[in-house]
């Protein structure tokens, strides 16, 4: 039996390519002319299935597919041109090692395409793994500290709490990864993990005017329920900037009875939202007010149940209180926090569960309260969950059963 996990990155205004583009399997949903600044670092042995690709967009028709260490992959949907909708590759797949470098690719017949958001599923021998994953949109400057979170969009965040996630399961934190595209501060910077507050154990070091690929490929965090996780860059020098195009790590859980995957939308620091107003966010990838629910729904593609639902929230003026929930096929699901009137901080829910198929359709829904302000929210998503299979020894078995008699 293999553990299967959820990968999204998504953005629900959509980001048009009109030549070939490369794209990160999770965070927020960025095109990039240079394949290398797209690349996961696959951490672990893998076999990914069912690409899901939401095209809002499509003048004159696209292939979009997975890449494997800069050649095609093995999944992949086209589109007709004047085709949108959701397409799915439903009996490709990929199989993937450690070490290897993973991503996807759309090449336009000609004019744009307009994407919303791109899904794989990954199978995994024994565990639920997810891929934390920041895709920064701002240049970075000399001398400075600033903090990516669990997931989505950074722009220049220089305060922590923001970008704080808890985990509420045991995981194991590996390959931390930071793609830097342009470099011209004049000393070298630093990017690390974080862990309750302090520095954890991974770490890599930019050199002065250094750009490509850093990753830290020997160390890991390991995390208990309770624990908060981000990420850290510290530039240094006294003069120039820094462009990086991806901050990510692998998480694997170690945790008993239930393996999880980890569902989180981010923008950094923070994506402000008006009063007595509903707003729909995918369930990963960059988190962006939106109104229409249709346009951030993901479809499961196989059965696990959800829990341990998170948000954060880092200031908030709005006069009566907001709800943020789970929504399961257009529907309230089991899953929600409240927040109070002008209440901040982080909001969590470890008592309720609900369950999926492999046809459902899930988001997450924020209706803000009051009459006047506004909520300034910076993570929101919540755990997929597999229950881990038990294996009887029946030699065990009978040996109990004739002491019995």
């Amino acid at each position: 039996m293999s553990i299967t996990s959820l990968v999204q990155a998504a953005r629900s205004a959509g980001v048009s390519s009109s030549g070939t583009g490369y794209w990160p399997i999770s965070g927020d949903l960025k095109t990039n002319a240079t394949e290398s600044y797209a690349q996961a670092y696959i951490g672990a042995s893998l076999t990914a299935r069912y690409l899901l690709v939401n095209i809002s967009s499509n003048a004159n028709g696209v292939t979009v597919r997975t890449r494997k260490n800069a050649a095609n992959g093995g999944l992949s949907i086209s589109a007709s041109a004047g085709e949108t909708g959701t397409f799915e590759d439903t009996s490709g797949s990929d199989s993937l090692a450690s070490a290897d470098l993973y991503n996807f690719q759309t090449v336009p017949t000609s004019g744009s395409v307009v994407i919303k958001q791109f899904s794989v599923t990954f199978d995994h021998a024994t565990a639920g793994i997810a891929f934390p994953s920041h895709v920064p949109s701002l240049s970075l400057t000399f001398n400075a500290t600033y903090y990516y979170g669990f997931g989505g969009e950074a722009a220049n965040n220089t305060s922590e709490a923001g970008a704080k996630f808890t985990i509420r399961y045991a995981a194991n934190v590996t390959r931390l990864v930071f793609v830097c595209s342009g470099n011209t501060v004049n000393a070298t910077s630093t990017v690390r993990t974080r862990k309750n507050g302090g520095n954890g154990a991974q770490s890599v070091s930019i050199g002065a005017s250094a750009t490509g690929r850093f990753t830290d490929t020997t160390n890991t965090d390991s995390l208990v329920s309770g624990d908060a996780f981000n990420f850290q860059v510290v530039t240094g020098g006294t003069s120039g900037t820094m462009t990086p195009t991806l901050c990510e790590c692998q998480l694997l859980a170690t945790s008993t009875g239930y393996t999880y995957f980890e569902m989180v939308a981010g923008k950094q620091p923070g994506q402000a939202l008006n009063a007595n107003n509903t707003y729909y966010l995918p369930v990963q990838g960059f988190l962006y007010s939106n109104t229409t629910e249709a346009d951030v729904q993901l479809k499961t593609r196989f059965a696990f149940a959800g829990a341990f639902f998170f948000a954060n929230i880092t200031a908030n003026s709005v006069n009566g209180a907001s709800t943020l929930r789970s929504r399961k096929n257009g529907a309230n699901g089991a899953l929600s926090v409240s927040v109070g009137a002008s209440a901040t901080g982080t909001f969590e829910d470890q008592t309720d569960s609900e369950t999926y198929l492999s046809t459902d359709s899930i988001n997450v829904q924020i209706a803000t309260g009051g009459s006047s302000g506004t909520t300034t929210i910076t993570l929101a998503g919540w755990s997929g969950r597999t229950t881990l299979s038990v294996t009887i020894d029946i030699d065990w078995v009978d040996a109990l059963e004739a002491l019995a008699t």
